[in-house]
């Protein structure tokens, strides 16, 4: 081990800039990326730069789960930059706060040279050869579970935030916004997003069927059980949508994978959970606003569809409006034979 090894720990564990990035290109420069890092108040900026930009989904849990082990209290927030060589603009930006363990001794825990040598994600967590361990198992493994925790409530909060920005692509610009989008999510976070669009629009199935039922007093008796069927319906439809995306993607020899078609199938179903939402809280008295909602929410559902097939799934223009249909038809077909199988 190298004598400056302690040095370099102590000086990252303060909020050294030179250090911390010292420490992380030990782990990424071997895959080809260049970590700079600066530090501005209580905010520690961290660039990454390769010919080849990891994805989000695949570097910030490694980041975030280092930078909580490592527990510099001069740093608050981290924001991390990915970029290609040669570019001045990053590809994309995240930021995440820094929760400090403090369960046990964290001297004691951060004074073991072999843990903090691999405290930014290293896939081993065996000490080295000739050095012994002062870390206590019972610290070590709330640590540990500590970090998986902290992980799982990183990824869901970042799943929340990707639905949100894409909600606002697909609002303001869903023709060229949403296959850009699409793109930077890369596989794992696309199929985190379209399964959230998907719960959203059960959740508007679900709370217009409520307030429905709640307010027809001849169905209150057995509403549990319309509730119930409603929501194996919303299921239904967004299956049956995510299956008729794939097939009609490989029946029209278009590109792509099981996940762009769930994404596809979830933002399809945004427009139609909308008019849900908003024609249940408008009520049958506002006929003609819902009249709107209803040809705008069709108006989207059309768009949505041939974004999907046309830019996502990359089915040929001359070739998309007959996807679109067939994507319609076919979804509409499958819920019918789900649904059938379930109630004989």
């Amino acid at each position: 081990m190298n004598s400056s090894e302690p040095n370099i720990v102590e000086l990252a564990k303060q909020g050294n800039p030179k250090a911390i990035a010292s420490l992380i290109n030990r782990q990424l420069n071997p895959q080809g990326i260049t970590v700079k890092t600066n530090l501005q108040d209580t905010c520690l900026q961290i660039f990454l730069e390769s010919l080849d930009p990891p994805l989000q989904e695949d570097i910030l849990p490694f980041i975030h789960k280092g930078m909580s082990n490592l527990g510099a209290k001069v740093i608050r927030t981290v924001r991390v930059h990915s970029c290609q060589v040669g570019s001045s603009s990053a590809l994309w930006t995240e930021e995440f706060n820094l929760e400090t363990f403090v369960e046990g001794s964290q001297e004691s825990v951060g004074e073991n040279i072999a843990s903090t040598a691999n405290l930014l994600g290293s896939a081993s967590t065996r000490p080295s050869p000739g050095i012994k361990s002062t870390v206590p198992a019972k610290v070590y493994q709330v640590s540990q579970n500590s970090a998986k925790s902290s992980e799982s409530g990183f990824r869901i909060q970042n799943t929340l935030k990707d639905a949100l920005e894409g909600l606002k692509i697909f609002i303001t610009n869903p023709v060229e916004g949403l296959p850009i989008f699409y793109q930077n999510l890369g596989k794992k976070r696309a199929l985190a997003v379209g399964i959230t669009f998907g719960i959203f629009y059960l959740a508007c199935l679900l709370f217009s069927v409520h307030r429905t039922l709640s307010n027809l007093s001849f169905f209150i008796g057995y509403s549990r059980f319309n509730i119930a069927q409603i929501f194996g319906l919303g299921i239904t439809q967004f299956i049956s949508f995510a299956v008729a995306s794939m097939s009609i993607r490989k029946m029209f020899q278009g590109f792509g994978r099981p996940e762009g078609d769930i994404f596809i199938a979830g933002s399809s179903l945004l427009a139609p959970g909308f008019f849900i939402l908003l024609s249940t809280m408008l009520g049958g008295i506002n006929f003609e606003i819902i009249l709107i909602l209803l040809v705008l929410s069709m108006t989207y559902l059309i768009l949505t569809l041939y974004t999907g097939c046309n830019k996502i799934s990359q089915i040929p223009d001359s070739l998309s409006p007959l996807a679109i249909v067939g994507i319609i038809l076919l979804s509409i077909w499958f819920s019918k034979i789900i649904i059938s199988s379930a109630l004989y």
